[in-house]
């Protein structure tokens, strides 16, 4: 009862946050504010980037490599990347996997290269609160609007203080372009239309060849029923075969790319080898901090599917994270790499409201929103010594 009086109050203290016009912006806005501050207070050292971002920007007029290798690609796509040219780059060196990572040097070439940096994480900005609302739009339609904006509140809050969330924009200043990423495969459940699917597809592959991994998710979402319902019914859907389709034709781009400009590899099973068997020293961190409160989501809605029997559903999601998870180990940047599943995080709360009571689902979004405001990110976490966790 006591728990109970304090959400009470709690949401007659958030009434100027849940109602008027422009609730949803002001729920986003106050997400991204709390990010801000629990993000940059647990370690300020982040901000050591930014000033490094802009004294490069605008005061020495310098590019660090990955800037560099992104203008060169705007010039010509496969400069460093021909047969027998500067193949001295690692495979391991981050460098070495842009060369099929051609939608950042795409929007450079056709919009200038003149402050390119500041204009690439200006775009990111403004189009990460466009994100966040499409976000805000998929819950409402899970969760319903005017009953449950105080749940809807806790699951935004919550998923804003993930990398996957307002990390994904605010901190991404390197470029590694993963926002768009996450916006493109959020498009691809957000809209219905096959063709589209496919379109934003292609994007979120040619952003990073994680997303053609993860689009999993989209297929899982596509291939059962979210119907209002019980009744989670595998079936074949246009949707669902348009991303395999679109997954298809990108290898196939790429392998025609590959052959026809010889390009050099850059993948070798001992690398991934090495470094999986280093990211494992960290197993539990590293996968916590993945998708930190929002965990408790996604293995009661697994635990749930379980309880009801819905073993193809279970198998899908849970083998999926499974698969996903392991190549963001052998992919090095692991907080990253698991980022990109994100839409697990909305599958799973889709099953939860479908089995749990209205106060069942307040209690467990509560519970999500609080660890994950108070567990801020890996990205540009500096140690000693300068080392950073991703």
């Amino acid at each position: 009862m006591y728990i109970e009086a304090l959400i009470a109050d709690l949401e007659k203290k958030l009434s100027f946050l849940l109602s008027g016009k422009f609730w949803i912006w002001k729920i986003i806005f106050v997400s991204v504010f709390l990010f801000v501050v629990v993000d940059f207070s647990g370690n300020p050292s982040k901000l050591i980037y930014y000033r490094d971002f802009y004294d490069n920007e605008f005061v020495k007029g310098e590019l660090d490599s990955t800037h560099a290798i992104i203008r060169e690609q705007s010039i010509d796509y496969f400069a460093f990347f021909r047969s027998g040219k500067d193949a001295s780059i690692p495979s391991y060196k981050h460098e070495a996997k842009l060369k099929f990572r051609l939608f950042l040097p795409t929007l450079v070439r056709i919009f200038g290269q003149k402050h390119f940096a500041a204009w690439l994480y200006g775009l990111a900005i403004a189009l990460g609160f466009l994100y966040l609302y499409l976000i805000t739009k998929v819950v409402i339609k899970i969760l319903g609007e005017k009953e449950n904006r105080l749940l809807i509140f806790f699951f935004i809050a919550g998923f804003a203080n993930l990398y996957a969330g307002a990390g994904s924009f605010i901190l991404d200043i390197s470029p590694y372009g993963d926002f768009f990423a996450f916006l493109f495969l959020l498009l691809s459940v957000y809209f219905k239309n096959p063709l589209l699917i496919f379109g934003f597809c292609q994007l979120a592959f040619w952003v990073d060849e994680r997303a053609l991994v993860n689009a999993i998710f989209v297929i899982i979402w596509w291939t059962f029923s979210i119907l209002p319902d019980k009744d989670l019914k595998f079936k074949i859907s246009t949707q669902a075969l348009a991303t395999a389709i679109s997954g298809i034709f990108y290898l196939g781009v790429r392998w025609y790319l590959t052959t026809s400009y010889k390009l050099y590899d850059t993948i070798y099973i001992g690398e991934f080898i090495s470094t999986f068997y280093e990211n494992i020293k960290m197993l539990s961190l590293r996968v916590w901090f993945g998708f930190d409160g929002m965990w408790l989501l996604i293995l009661l809605g697994l635990v749930i599917l379980y309880r009801e029997k819905h073993y193809f559903l279970l198998t899908a999601l849970a083998g999926s994270l499974i698969g996903t998870i392991a190549f963001a180990f052998i992919a090095y940047d692991v907080n990253r790499g698991m980022s990109y599943s994100y839409l697990a995080i909305l599958l799973s709360l889709m099953i939860c409201k479908k089995y749990l009571s209205e106060k069942e689902l307040k209690y467990l979004l509560l519970i999500c929103f609080i660890v994950s405001v108070l567990t801020p990110t890996l990205n540009k976490f500096r140690v000693v010594g300068g080392w950073q966790f991703m």
